[in-house]
């Protein structure tokens, strides 16, 4: 230590303060209220010395080294040489603007060209950075953000038969698929017998059928309809069971379309089927439409069965659809005239059974309907009807069917009046669905945060230390530290309450306490990188039911508490203890895993420079005075402690991702394990460090020592406010303090 700085102390022989140091560690009482809140790391590399004693510089300061030269954050030192002249000034890092010496935020979502989120998102600024977030109905594809595809699964109400594309916007476009028409929703076969498109044989006529269409012959002829379809008598008349083999015979066609020849033409005599000429006939000249009666030697002319008239002139056909003689089912055939005869002709949607009767046909077991894929044909006689599934509706045509959107008609039974169900149509039916980040239905329960998941909280805190004095001599200054603290929490929510685990994950600044007696100013941290490897601890459940679980809800959360470095049966109601040799050694935990039982807080030593600009050198605590003088003996190097805070708070649900509030009641409390003790020729040495290593070869505090640092109070004031971001899901990876840290920066102050 330098001789002026002894001097300092000498100075004050004859003062109460050497009695007062005896039986107060005022410094380690301030220090441990705010490690309990926010132990974390301190500028990077120490902080550095200002050409300027004003703290509300930025990104302004400018010297010939950074290592005179301090960046107040999130400004850093950039060195450059320019003609062999060295230069160090601060700049502020990327997001940020330098405003009159100040490093402020940029709000990159103000101007297009600061950002560089997809035409489809939304622009968010952030602290020192933006985030992009894709518009409903889009998600994030790399950097750009594309329309959720709607084509696939339940939501592609196209209708069965068409091709489902997206259009620029996102929206659906809906094509019927080659062989169908309609406008997409709905869509139904081309009905190739209407349009003419059909190609049927001659004497045939066009059936259309579920998958295409048919070539049936007309009713007097036969064949396939699609190639020929050839007259009935003139295939009888080539089929000698059923016509004179010499061509002889008459043909008709009788009422069930069975043709034959029933009786030889006027020239010849017999059944039609055998036919036999006779020069007896012949010589009678019998007309048209006759036959040859009567027996030989006694030939005459008669009219054919189904022909009236005179013989000898000729016979007319008798038209038995007219004259009544026909017995055809109204019911289902209608009576056609044949030379004759007639055809009771089966009524479409009936055809003929082998009793020659004609009944109904079953278009639906045929296959020969029309009906839409949605819909299920039923039988009827005759024909056949077309009803829609559940979830369709009939078009005009009666065959086709469209998906009903019950979101639009306002017929879907989501949950009503509850604005944040979303009401998502799909094909023959619709969802009730929670926005993402909600839980519930949204049919039989409203939507409502899904609180489960990983969070990354900030706490903004003011903690105020007010002066000590002891027999007339100010101790210590008031003084203001600002901190982000950070903590992970992990959330279990069951609609009821939440579990919660939880872990400190550091802060961004040291305290620093100043004492105007020896003007020097003192500091200790902990280590973010200490905080990254401690576990999860259990506190308190949260009650909170679905109803409150929603953005723009406010809840306060159960007191709870968080012990480091000690177990207790019960964290939050057991007494802290008195002292700290009430407590067995059983008891501590080595917090850490530093080798040292409880959490140990490293000092910010005398090779770094104070941000508060008084007492600008760093010190070490004073432990004792070398007895019988003046001179400071001994001095802190490391503290091991026990701290526990509780309080509760006051919680703000923004959206179901982001949470905000106060901090209440808060109450922070310490106790002292161990410590190391520097020598006076180690002042100035090299920063003490708290590792394993360090511990182990150091000067252990006596118990005297130890007392005297333990011997505090916590009159220390603490406010603070909250940020809460969901960092993931519990079906994600864990979380961690980095990712904490990275989620929610640390507040930009000007200090």
């Amino acid at each position: 230590m330098p001789q002026p700085r002894v001097a300092q102390f000498e100075s004050f022989m004859s003062s109460p303060w050497i009695e007062v140091t005896a039986r107060t560690a005022v410094w380690l009482a301030a220090l441990l209220t705010l490690a309990t809140f926010a132990c974390g790391t301190p500028q990077k590399g120490g902080p550095r010395r200002s050409m300027s004693n004003n703290d509300d510089d930025a990104g302004a300061p400018v010297a010939m080294s950074c290592d005179s030269l301090r960046c107040n954050a999130p400004a850093s030192c950039v060195e450059t040489v320019t003609s062999g002249i060295s230069r160090a000034e601060c700049v502020c890092p990327k997001g940020y603007r330098d405003e009159k010496g100040r490093c402020v935020d940029i709000d990159e979502c103000a101007r297009l060209e600061d950002n560089n989120c997809d035409a489809n998102a939304t622009c968010e600024n952030r602290v020192g950075n933006f985030t992009c977030r894709c518009k409903p109905g889009f998600g994030l594809d790399g950097e750009t953000c594309k329309s959720l595809d709607s084509c696939v699964g339940a939501e592609n109400t196209c209708h069965t038969a068409a091709a489902c594309s997206l259009d620029a916007t996102g929206g659906v476009m809906c094509t019927c698929g080659e062989g169908y028409e309609g406008n997409g929703a709905a869509c139904s076969r081309v009905d190739e017998c209407a349009n003419g498109s059909a190609s049927c044989a001659d004497n045939a006529h066009c059936v259309t059928t579920r998958e295409s269409f048919g070539c049936v012959c007309d009713t007097l002829f036969t064949g396939d309809g699609m190639i020929q379809c050839r007259d009935r008598c003139d295939e009888a008349q080539n089929d000698t069971d059923r016509c004179d083999p010499g061509g002889r015979g008459y043909c008709t066609v009788d009422s069930v379309g069975e043709a034959r020849c029933t009786s030889c033409n006027a020239e010849s005599i017999g059944d039609g089927l055998h036919c036999t000429t006779s020069t007896e006939c012949a010589a009678l000249g019998c007309g048209p439409n006759t036959i040859c009666g009567g027996t030989d030697g006694a030939r005459d002319c008669a009219c054919r069965p189904g022909f009236d008239g005179d013989p000898t002139a000729g016979c007319e056909d008798i038209n038995e659809c007219t004259t009544g003689s026909a017995e055809c089912d109204p019911a289902s055939s209608r009576c056609l005239n044949t030379p004759g005869s007639y055809l009771c002709e089966c009524k479409t949607g009936f055809e003929r059974n082998g009793m020659g009767a004609c009944v109904n046909v079953n278009e639906c077991d045929a296959r020969t309907d029309r009906c839409d894929a949605n819909a299920k044909c039923v039988d009827k006689s005759p024909g056949y009807a077309c009803e829609c599934k559940a979830g369709y509706e009939n078009q005009p045509d009666g065959l086709s069917c469209a998906d009903i959107d019950e979101c639009a008609k306002g017929t879907a039974t989501c949950r009503a009046g509850d604005s944040s169900v979303m009401c998502v149509n799909t094909r023959g039916s619709y969802d009730c669905r929670c926005p993402k980040g909600y839980a519930g239905d949204g049919a039989t329960e409203a939507c409502y945060c899904d609180m489960s998941g990983w969070w990354a909280v900030r706490e903004d805190a003011m903690l105020v230390f007010p002066e000590r004095s002891a027999a007339g001599q100010v101790l210590v200054t008031k003084s203001v530290t600002y901190a982000s603290i950070w903590e992970l929490h992990k959330y279990r929510y069951d609609g009821a309450r939440i579990v919660v685990e939880k872990r400190s994950c550091g802060s961004d600044v040291a305290p620093e306490i100043y004492s105007p007696l020896y003007d020097e100013t003192y500091s200790s941290w902990t280590p973010n990188m200490v905080f990254d490897h401690l576990p999860l601890m259990a506190s308190v459940d949260i009650p909170l039911p679905k109803a409150n679980a929603l953005p723009g809800s406010t809840f306060n959360t159960p007191r709870a508490a968080v012990v480091l470095g000690l177990k207790m049966n019960d964290v939050l109601n057991d007494p802290w203890p008195v002292t700290f040799t009430d407590i067995s050694a059983d008891r501590w935990v080595d917090a850490e895993d530093d080798g040292e039982p409880g959490l140990t807080l490293w000092p910010i030593g005398t090779t770094q420079v104070a941000r508060s600009g008084m007492g600008e050198t760093l010190a070490y605590l004073p432990v004792a005075l070398e007895e019988g003088t003046s001179k400071i003996d001994r001095r802190l190097g490391c503290a091991s402690v026990a701290l526990r805070t509780s309080g509760s708070t006051r919680v703000n649900i923004d959206s179901c991702d982001t949470l905000s509030g106060n901090l209440l009641d808060t109450k922070a409390e310490g106790r002292v394990h161990s410590c190391t003790v520097l020598r006076m020729a180690d002042w100035d040495a090299t920063d003490v460090t708290c590792s394993r290593d360090d511990w182990s070869a150091a000067r252990r505090c006596t118990k005297e020592e130890v007392q005297f640092l333990d011997e505090q109070d916590q009159n220390n004031m603490v406010s603070a406010t909250f940020e809460m971001q969901k960092l993931g899901g519990l079906d994600g990876p864990d979380q961690d303090c980095p990712a904490t840290r990275a989620k929610l920066p640390a507040i930009v102050r000007n200090r």
